[in-house]
Formats: C-alpha cells, structure tokens, sequence
C-alpha cells in the first residue's frame, strides 16, 4: 500500500452529525405548531392593549408577563433558526470541498445536502415571521416607543447609523446615498455613514435593519417606521443579531 496516498476522512461521521441537526428541522408540521404557539398570544395580547386594558384587569390575567415570556421564546427561536442553518450550511460546503478532494461518488452524501438544504430553507422561511411579530410586540414592550414622529426620531438619534451596499451590485451605493438623504430630510441627525459591505459579514437576503435584540430593538422600530416614510415603496426588514454594537445600528442593502 502506498503510504503516501491520503486515505478520506470519516465521512460517515460527517454524515451522522448532520442528520443528527437536520432531524430537527425534517418535520415542517413541528415548525408550524411552534410559530402558532408563539404567535396567538402576541396576536391576543396586542388586542387587550388597543382595547385599552393594563395588566391585572382581565380577571387578574397577568398578560403582559405571558407577552414577554412568548417573546423571549421568539428571539429564542430566531437565533436558534439562525444557527442551525448556518451550520448546515458550513457542512454542506464541508462535503462538497470533501467530495471534490478525494472524488467521492456516494448517493448518500448528495441526499444528506438535499436534506440540509431543504432544513436550511425552513428555518429561513421561519424568521421573517418571527421579526414581523417582535416588530409588532415592540411598542408594547418597551415604554420609549411613542406615537408620532418626534418621538421616533429621539429614539434613531441617539444611535449612528451605517448603510452597507454590496459594490457588485449595479446602482446599490447610490440607493445607499439617497437612503441617507432621505433619513437627514425626514430630520435624523444621527451620524450615517454609507459603507461597502466587507465580504466577511453574511449577504443580506432583503433590505434588513440589523439590531441586537437585549437594548436596540425600540430604535431598529424607530429606523423601519422612518424608512417607510423616506420611500413607501422600499421595505426595510427587521433581523436580530447576536453581537452588540454599542450605540449603532446598521442598514443592510439585499445583496
């Protein structure tokens, strides 16, 4: 035997740890008992608020602490979504770069991509979602999100701001410029600093305002709700990440 020839590595391994990630998603009915779980209660305690009721006045029905629980598993669920897929997709690509190294031919490892594939696009299709209702759950939950726009724009000024575009996309840093625009017109004083986006960070799937959940996420509502009235026709999603960043905020142009 030549003992200079690479012997593959244990792709069954590999294979086993990514079935093991991929059972948890394979059941699409669990991923929509979970969302309707989380997203009825939201739905009913948004309802008392507008009807008018505070905590304790529904037959002592302390409904905002369910709000809160319900919405901590929401952000719970979104960073696990957020996760898994990307490990899933770290070991597809690990299994293709394997596949091309030693020239594998196994039906099991093109099934095994499949199947990540597919558990990668449900959770995907989980979180926009889920960033819908903590958009919606946040002027309940947090006391400094009032009506009208004064009361926006003190919120989004004491943050700067940073627009990412992605320079191989035709025509984007000139949207990112005209984003800046229209905030300052609409009366942001923030800082806003239009950037490339460095290829390390992940591609923005749609236009995204990314905010850390524990303290940003009354100012990414302040910034999406300002970013309607800029251009009506240009949605500004909501997405959670899970690293601060102290006194800013980003925009992240889809790329």
């Amino acid at each position: 035997m030549d003992s200079n020839k690479k012997e593959p590595p244990r792709i069954k391994e590999t294979v086993e740890v990514t079935q093991g990630i991929v059972n948890i998603f394979r059941d699409l009915s669990i991923f929509s008992a979970v969302a309707l779980l989380i997203l009825v209660p939201k739905f009913f305690n948004q309802k008392l608020s507008e009807a008018g009721f505070v905590e304790g006045q529904v037959g002592g029905f302390k409904w905002q602490k369910q709000l809160e629980k319900t919405d901590t598993k929401l952000i719970e669920a979104a960073k696990t979504g957020n996760v898994l897929a990307k490990k899933l997709e770290q070991a597809n690509n690990t299994i293709e770069l394997l596949k091309s190294k030693y020239d594998l031919q196994d039906a099991r490892l093109e099934t095994q991509i499949k199947q990540n594939e597919v558990a990668i696009g449900r959770a995907k299709e989980l979180n926009p979602g889920i960033q819908s209702t903590l958009k919606e759950n946040a002027p309940l939950l947090s006391s400094k999100i009032k009506d009208g726009n004064d009361s926006l724009l003190k919120l989004v000024n004491d943050y700067s701001i940073q627009i990412f575009f992605n320079e191989n996309i035709s025509g984007q840093k000139k949207e990112a410029f005209e984003i800046k625009e229209g905030l300052v017109r609409l009366g942001v004083k923030s800082p806003i600093d239009v950037r490339v986006r460095p290829k390390q960070l992940d591609k923005a799937s749609s236009n995204q305002i990314r905010y850390y959940d524990a303290n940003e996420r009354d100012v990414a509502y302040a910034l999406q709700e300002i970013l309607a009235k800029t251009d009506p026709g240009m949605r500004f999603n909501l997405q959670t990440v899970y690293t601060p960043s102290p006194g800013s905020v980003s925009i992240f142009l889809k790329s």
